[in-house]
């Protein structure tokens, strides 16, 4: 219900002793028979931290994805499948500083390092809204105008085309050293093997196949192909095209309650929230809790724009689906 608590089938409250998994909104009575009650207790030993496990809200729509065999998953990559993006972006923009000071010393000098690539960067950004939602393009094209610059000041002579193309390969390389989280890749492999495809969707510009991602997925979609970036409709109709699937037959698992979970869901997808847990930091609560609080959150939205479920890991999404029919007999 609008506004409550995330419960059904008389669920008592978050305080009391029960497995928030097994109590859903207001559509998911009809869908926790016995079986998938038997599952769900199976399930219960796989979450990636017993201790936090899921809230499913609408167990109807996320079933209906678990038993369709062809379906599509499109999985946010920072703060969803690794960390969020803030340390990886740091190391890059060292690495290409590094680069310059070492390639193009006149261009890092007369820039003022990365810090000033960065404020050119954001005034590129302001002079080119066209490009503003694609991270690559913006870096390039900052890296473009640098070297202009510094070849106008007659300071290095170096081809701006070619600084800007090498430079922003040096930056996605550094970008795309990240670690996933435990238990990911082999959630790719099971999604995979269990009859599903899957995608990556992100506003980011890490470079999939050059991380231990790579040949793991079936597609990866990013504002760099589509032009656009979440929570634009645009990009979660390409995220479905490139799984070969219907926007119904899609779900969308990120860690953004906008840009992931209302641009999914405007888009006709089923979405899940990922809550990781260094969304706790700072905080007084446990993850649980803000698992939960999250949970609630999305209860308060309308059913258009509210996630199906949400998750304190996205290696929770498998034994999930597996609550609700995936990988059964059938599949």
């Amino acid at each position: 219900p609008k506004g409550g608590r995330a419960r059904g089938l008389g669920a008592p409250a978050w305080g009391r002793q029960w497995h928030p998994a097994l109590f859903c909104g207001s559509r998911a009575s009809a869908a926790i028979a016995a079986p998938r009650r038997t599952r769900m207790a199976a399930a219960a030993a796989t979450w990636a931290d017993p201790d936090t496990p899921p809230v499913i809200i609408d167990a109807a729509a996320l079933g209906a994805i678990a038993v369709t065999r062809g379906a599509c998953v499109s999985f946010d990559l920072d703060g969803t499948l690794w960390p969020p993006a803030g340390p990886a972006l740091a190391k890059a923009s060292l690495a290409l500083n590094d680069w310059l000071l070492k390639e193009h010393p006149a261009i890092a000098a007369h820039h003022g390092g990365d810090v000033g690539l960065d404020t050119l960067m954001g005034a590129v950004a302001k002079r080119r809204p066209d490009i503003s939602h694609c991270y690559t393009a913006l870096r390039s094209e900052t890296l473009r105008q640098a070297a202009i610059a510094t070849r106008a000041a007659g300071a290095d002579a170096a081809d701006p085309e070619a600084v800007a193309s090498a430079g922003i390969r040096v930056f996605r390389r550094a970008r795309s050293a990240v670690t996933p989280y435990p238990g990911v890749v082999e959630m790719l492999a099971a999604l995979r093997d269990g009859g599903l495809r899957v995608v990556t969707l992100t506003n980011g510009n890490a470079d999939v196949e050059a991380t231990p991602l790579a040949g793991l997925v079936d597609a990866c979609v990013s504002p760099a192909l589509v032009g656009s970036a979440k929570p634009d409709r645009a990009m979660f109709e390409a995220a479905a095209k490139a799984g070969r699937a219907m926007a119904g037959s899609t779900l969308h698992v990120g860690d953004d309650p906008e840009a992931d979970v209302r641009g999914a869901k405007r888009a006709g997808m089923r979405a899940i929230l990922v809550v990781p847990p260094e969304h706790d930091k700072g905080g007084t609560c446990s993850h649980a809790e803000r698992v939960r609080q999250a949970a609630d959150a999305q209860l308060a939205a309308t059913e258009e724009e509210r996630a199906d479920a949400v998750v304190g890991h996205a290696t929770d999404v498998v034994p999930l689906l597996r609550t609700l029919g995936f990988g059964s007999a059938g599949m």
